[in-house]
């Protein structure tokens, strides 16, 4: 029997067997990796290529690197032996001399000097390889073949042989302007009417400034022009307003003070976030608009680029205030009258607003945020106006519940636009409300609790007696009043019984006012005629009440009390005491 064939291996072109041996990896998957392999170097060539492209950086160290990878790759796939991947030394030459001729011209270590006419004798060449110059000076041997390494050695020139040839040189747009740096929004407020608009500058000097203001509603701009004087002008404005508003230091008691200190603490602070290269100059606004910086000029004449964004918005500022007439002259209330209140706020501005107000009850206080606040029928008819930042002007009524008596303080904090102004109106955190202010930011009123009046030590089971020719006493407690409101009045009815005399004019109906001295309390009442007596009514001190017809506020002549409470026992019996009598009966003594 003849022995089976075994499996050959098998062999490159040139007869020899692979690096690797098939049993391990089979030559079709050698083939596959390592194509694989050198595909991936490739795409991270193009990566690098594409990367310093947009840096521009210094491609020799790229270049380096590539020639190196590709050489081993040449090499390596030579020693691996892999049928069909297999080349002679001559090809392999090829090979490695075409990858590096291809990264010398991608990472700059080949440069084509091809023929060019430059219209500018100024104009900079963008190549950044080393041009060999004829000098006087002498060359070595390793001058003439450094070009050649494609950046593996160098030429060991003079030591300015760094300024030799041609190199890049990129210009940066250092002289530049940026209005309004910091992006901060600005309002006009009285009744100073003018803000101050930032331009940076950086590594300039302006000669002339133009920009140009667009009224708010309007399309057609305004130019302005200011010069190196018109700016110095201002900026001498607003260091004096800086000055003016700083507090004064405590170097004012010392001996050594010096008045200009002032001027070069203010310019110092101003400058103190400036870089070196950097100044700043500021626009005077006086009128609300849209701002845009046209141009800019240097000392040379030169124009400066400009920053986006060019332009900024300067609107009305927004305001806040109270406007009803109600609480002013009248901001006190019994409990129990007018349980709801409402005030009426005017805002002015660019809607949607937001409003911060506060309410303190006893001390007690609570804050809120209003937002949103916009004219719904106007945003929908005229939509372009709130895209042009025009202010407007609405009411907001504020309904208040006076259930609890006590102190009632509303107070409004602060109102900011869609624009991003924000303008604190009203009082701070720390701020006392323990009195009764009444501001175009601030409403307050005094809620009394009602008075409890009735009859003491009296009642329908316990009558008052009264001696005949003289008076008796009737307690009237008066409890929960408020002394703010006193002397309270208390209304005292009598009425005489019916099978009392009715000719004698002491025994006649009556009513009568009895005032409380002083401090709340209880209050006697000295009567001397029998009868029932009643509390009908009990009011505090007179006040001044309005009246609101037809939206115009009237002052009503009618005065008006702060009512109270009657209580239980509301009546009062007082039952004269006859006087002692004695009968004497005589009967007959019958003896038996």
């Amino acid at each position: 029997m003849l022995a089976p064939d075994k499996k050959q291996p098998r062999l490159s072109p040139s007869g020899s067997q692979p690096l690797i041996p098939d049993k391990f990896l089979d030559i079709p998957s050698q083939r596959l990796y390592y194509l694989s392999l050198g595909l991936l170097c490739q795409a991270i060539k193009i990566v690098d290529f594409s990367w310093y492209l947009v840096n521009g950086d210094e491609g020799n160290t790229n270049c380096r690197k590539w020639l190196f990878v590709d050489f081993a790759y040449c090499v390596i796939l030579t020693r691996l032996r892999i049928p069909r991947l297999t080349y002679s030394k001559t090809v392999v030459l090829i090979q490695i001399a075409l990858l590096w001729f291809l990264d010398g011209l991608m990472f700059g270590g080949i440069s084509l000097n091809l023929p060019y006419r430059s219209s500018d004798p100024g104009t900079l060449s963008t190549s950044n390889s080393r041009v060999l110059s004829t000098t006087t000076e002498s060359a070595t041997f390793l001058d003439y073949i450094a070009p050649f390494t494609f950046g593996l050695l160098a030429a060991a020139g003079p030591r300015d042989a760094h300024l030799v040839g041609q190199h890049t040189v990129r210009m940066s747009p250092i002289s530049t302007a940026q209005l309004n740096p910091d992006s901060l929004p600005f309002c006009l407020s009285p009744p100073s009417n003018f803000v101050l608009i930032p331009v940076l500058l950086n590594n300039t000097t302006p000669a002339e400034l133009k920009f140009s203001l667009t009224t708010l509603g309007h399309d057609v701009p305004e130019i302005y022009e200011l010069t190196a004087k018109d700016l110095k002008a201002i900026e001498q404005e607003r260091l004096a307003v800086l000055r003016a508003s700083r507090p004064l230091s405590s170097a004012r008691d010392s001996d050594e003070y010096d008045e200009y200190d002032d001027d070069d603490d203010v310019t110092h602070e101003s400058e103190s976030f400036l870089q070196s290269t950097q100044s700043l100059v500021h626009i005077r606004i006086t009128r609300p608009g849209t701002l845009r910086l046209e141009s800019l000029l240097d000392q040379s004449r030169v124009p400066v680029r400009i920053s986006h964004p060019s332009t900024v918005n300067v609107v009305p500022c927004p305001t806040v205030e109270f406007i009803d007439k109600e609480l002013v002259e009248d901001n006190v209330r019994s409990s129990g009258q007018d349980p709801d209140l409402e005030l009426m706020i005017r805002v002015y501005g660019v809607p949607p607003l937001s409003l911060r107000w506060l309410k303190t009850i006893n001390g007690r206080r609570e804050h809120f945020l209003v937002e949103g606040i916009e004219n719904n029928s106007a945003s929908k008819e005229s939509p372009s106006k709130i895209r042009q930042g025009i202010s407007e002007e609405m009411k907001i009524p504020l309904s208040i519940a006076l259930d609890t008596p006590g102190t009632y303080v509303y107070a409004l904090e602060e109102v900011a636009d869609s624009v991003g102004n924000v303008v604190r109106i009203g009082p701070d955190a720390s701020a006392d409300f323990s009195g009764l202010v009444q501001t175009r930011t601030t409403r307050s009123l005094v809620v009394l609790r009602r008075a409890k009046v009735s009859f003491k030590s009296c009642g329908p089971g316990s009558p008052t007696s009264l001696l005949i020719g003289s008076e008796a006493s009737l307690g009237i407690s008066v409890n929960d009043a408020e002394e703010f409101d006193s002397p309270w009045e208390i209304s005292l009815k009598y009425e005489p019984f019916p099978d009392g005399d009715k000719q004698n004019r002491r025994h006649r109906s009556w009513n009568k006012t009895l005032k409380t001295q002083g401090h709340p309390g209880d209050l006697n009442a000295r009567v001397s005629v029998p009868g029932e007596y009643a509390i009908i009514g009990v009011q505090g001190k007179v006040r001044r009440s309005k009246l609101i017809l037809r939206g115009l506020l009237l002052t009503n002549l009618l005065l008006q009390r702060c009512l109270g409470d009657i209580l239980s026992p509301e009546t009062c019996r007082v039952i004269e005491k006859p006087l002692p009598t004695a009968e004497i009966e005589w009967k007959q003594i019958h003896e038996w």
